[in-house]
């Protein structure tokens, strides 16, 4: 009960930093501005709650009476605060029903909690996770408990993945050292919350932008992706990386829809970037990819400074980690220029990984209702018309979904590791990263409701 408890309270401190600050302004229909806070929130407060746990453990004081000493008064503070800024409910929006919506609702409905049931299921009977949880994360979440010998998770004499970021795996120590105990719990439920997280962000955020049965549609689509409800219980860091990705570029889309010239989703960008970069080494080479397309833009001086200030702010734990832990990363080992230039200069890697490519698109679902049929389903209703407003959003999210996918496979083609392993072990995992923001970036294509009323039509 206490692990729980201990999730709560990060979530509601997250909740409430993004209700303050909030970046919807006036954006409706307003359950989906609701469900959007909530899913932010979700990401932000445990980002928050890893970042100051593991600033504890850096000054020596990483005890709960420190945790809550923090945590509660500031939830404390910020419900105070968010009581006083809580004014009459603002008129309901204007959204007609249609028979289109309620069918689609329904399906959604309905395959929400099949699938939240199982996941409960498979959680249950495999409390552990799956073997880089047990290996890795979870296993550094243990290191970062004991205040002596924390400095551990850097040793390249274990078999831990000292270069990974710190951010997961602060979390998981910060609820088992206020349980008092290193009960699986604590990262079951944590991979529970960020796949909701990943659901509640992808259809929130579309339907703020385009529309209810688009973000249902949206949904729907990552409901049926199958890799996806494989790792979802499975408590690696990819899931959680996929939720920064997918709030970030969500929040570009939104700071484009806003109307008060408020920068509070542009900060709140810059900060989910910030944050994947602990959560994983790919999420810095995303926050470069973003930063570096923002900037291309050339925005408006306060606005580049605004989105700077809070990714280098929520990336300062990857910072100091780096800097303080330095651990050479397994890409760097073992290569040479020359090893290099062969490797690029080898046809038949190009061909394996081509081959690999095909096979994880191919193995996102199974017929009748595989993704990439649904997809391209709905490539026929695709609107030809483009919201002016969306061009630089567009531009970065495309620069980053494609930049990251070719970065994989750059890493694949000069990986001194053996290829077909390396492929079988990570290559569905790291396309599922991305794989939330490419639907995204697709659905925000589809007409709006009015263009699924097929009575109006009529």
């Amino acid at each position: 009960m206490i692990e729980l408890l201990s999730l709560g309270l990060s979530l509601w401190i997250g909740f409430l930093l993004v209700t303050i600050f909030d970046p919807l302004a006036n954006l409706h229909p307003r359950w989906a501005g609701l469900l959007f806070r909530i899913s932010l929130g979700t990401c932000v407060g445990i980002g928050c709650s890893a970042s100051a746990y593991f600033a504890l453990v850096i000054v020596g004081v990483a005890q709960p009476w420190a945790i809550l000493a923090i945590e509660v008064p500031c939830a404390g503070f910020l419900t105070a605060l968010w009581l006083r800024r809580v004014g009459p409910a603002s008129a309901r929006s204007n959204e007609e029903s249609s028979p289109a919506r309620w069918i689609v609702a329904g399906i959604f409905l309905v395959a929400l909690l099949t699938v939240l049931g199982r996941l409960t299921q498979v959680s249950i009977a495999n409390p552990s996770g799956e073997w880089d949880a047990t290996a890795i994360w979870n296993l550094r979440a243990k290191f970062l408990t004991d205040q002596q010998n924390w400095r551990w998770v850097a040793s390249q004499q274990l078999a831990t993945r000292p270069e990974y970021p710190l951010l997961l795996s602060s979390f998981i120590a910060r609820g088992w050292k206020l349980s008092g105990d290193f009960r699986a719990l604590v990262p079951l439920s944590l991979g529970l919350t960020f796949f909701a997280t990943l659901i509640g962000l992808t259809v929130s955020s579309l339907v703020l932008i385009r529309g209810t049965i688009a973000g249902l549609l949206g949904g729907l689509i990552l409901l049926s992706t199958s890799p996806l409800l494989f790792w979802a219980p499975a408590q690696y860091a990819d899931i959680p990386l996929a939720c920064f990705f997918l709030a970030t570029l969500a929040l570009l889309f939104i700071d484009a829809r806003n109307e008060e010239r408020s920068s509070f989703a542009l900060i709140w960008a810059g900060v989910c970037a910030g944050l994947a970069g602990g959560m994983k080494n790919e999420g810095g080479v995303f926050a470069v990819i973003v930063t570096i397309a923002f900037l291309a833009q050339r925005p408006p001086l306060r606005r580049a400074k605004l989105f700077l200030a809070a990714l280098i702010a929520a990336s300062l734990p990857a910072i100091y980690q780096k800097v303080a832990l330095p651990t050479p990363t397994w890409i760097g080992q073992a290569q040479t220029g020359a090893g290099v230039l062969a490797r690029i200069q080898d046809p038949s890697r190009y061909s394996v990984i081509g081959k690999a490519l095909i096979d994880r698109l191919t193995g996102l679902g199974s017929l009748p209702g595989h993704p990439l049929i649904l997809l391209a389903f709905l490539a026929l209703l695709a609107s030809p018309t483009r919201d002016r407003r969306d061009r630089s959003a567009v531009w970065i999210s495309s620069i980053a979904v494609t930049g990251m996918f070719l970065s994989y496979l750059a890493i694949y083609l000069i990986t001194p590791l053996d290829l077909p392993w390396q492929l079988w072990t990570s290559f569905e995992r790291v396309l599922l990263q991305v794989w939330p923001s490419f639907v995204l970036l697709f659905c925000r294509l589809l007409p709006g409701d009015a263009g699924f009323d097929w009575t109006r039509r009529a």
